[in-house]
């Protein structure tokens, strides 16, 4: 039975240069083996010694005669450098910010490049810049992500929520049905990005992932769930990347009276979001050129 884990030793920590001493003490241990007789003379122990750890006698008596040698338990620790003052922290922000406005992905070398551009006195480096940000708030994160949060976040986009929240509460306090649609595809082989295999044929897709005929779907529901007979789901003719090269404003508008509208309440509210095809202009809706239009 194994030892609790408490119980268990930790394998001991060597340091590279304890590993590369014992290698080359064990490799002239077995010359001399091989010989049969010590290859350096006894009474030349600093020469004894350079051979054995493969150094030089210069170094092994210049470490003999030092006092200043760190002791076998201790580790050696880097002196770095004093971390930022205040004062200069403050000017990683405003460089930040100026190379986002001017559309430039804001790096270590750029933040620093800008920040001496208006400081020549500005002496800390990369690292010292990489420590400052983790102090200060800043995160090495997908710019995907920051772009989306910036967008939520946004004054008109925020006003645009709110107003709609408050629509939607007098809708539903009218009684009305709230439908909200979307659209979306998969491909027949679609599966699983990862999953168990030995590396050998047997244990190996046949068929590579994501590959096959793709199948366009759309739909839509209430908070009761799906609305009967508003699901269409077909094959798509072209193998793009994008679904949308199928999915246009005269399928839409087909989809919209045939299967949606026939099926929910007088006076639905339909949510939409704002792809292009759900934004075609007809003919008949289209404003007047300025030419035509009464004066």
């Amino acid at each position: 039975m194994a030892p609790p884990q408490h119980q268990r030793k930790r394998p001991r920590r060597y340091f590279a240069c304890c590993s590369y001493l014992v290698k080359n003490i064990r490799s002239k241990l077995l010359e001399e083996k091989k010989a049969s007789r010590i290859l350096v003379s006894t009474t030349r122990v600093t020469d004894r010694l350079a051979s054995y750890t493969c150094m030089s006698a210069a170094t092994i008596q210049r470490m003999l005669r030092s006092d200043s040698l760190p002791n076998a338990a201790d580790s050696e620790q880097r002196k770095r450098e004093v971390e930022m003052d205040r004062e200069d922290e403050m000017k990683i922000r405003p460089a930040i910010v100026y190379l986002v406005r001017n559309k430039i992905t804001p790096t270590l070398d750029r933040i620093v490049s800008t920040i001496r551009e208006n400081d020549a006195d500005f002496k800390w480096g990369r690292s010292s810049v990489q420590r400052a940000l983790s102090r200060i708030g800043f995160s090495f994160t997908g710019k995907r992500h920051c772009y989306y949060d910036r967008l939520r976040e946004d004054p008109e986009n925020i006003c645009r929520r709110i107003a709609y929240l408050e629509r939607r509460r007098a809708w539903l306090a009218e009684g009305r049905q709230m439908v909200y649609m979307d659209e979306s595809w998969i491909n027949q082989n679609c599966s699983t990005r990862k999953s168990w295999s030995d590396g050998t044929p047997e244990t190996v897709d046949t068929i590579p992932p994501g590959k096959g005929p793709r199948w366009i779907m759309i739909g839509a529901g209430t908070k009761d769930g799906w609305i009967e007979g508003s699901f269409k789901m077909w094959k798509g003719n072209v193998q793009s990347e994008d679904y949308h090269t199928e999915m246009n404003g005269d399928v839409f508008k087909d989809w919209m009276h045939e299967h949606l509208l026939p099926n929910v309440q007088p006076n639905a509210v339909i949510v939409i979001d704002r792809a292009s095809y759900h934004l075609q202009l007809r003919e008949s809706s289209k404003a007047a050129p300025v030419s035509q239009r009464s004066r």
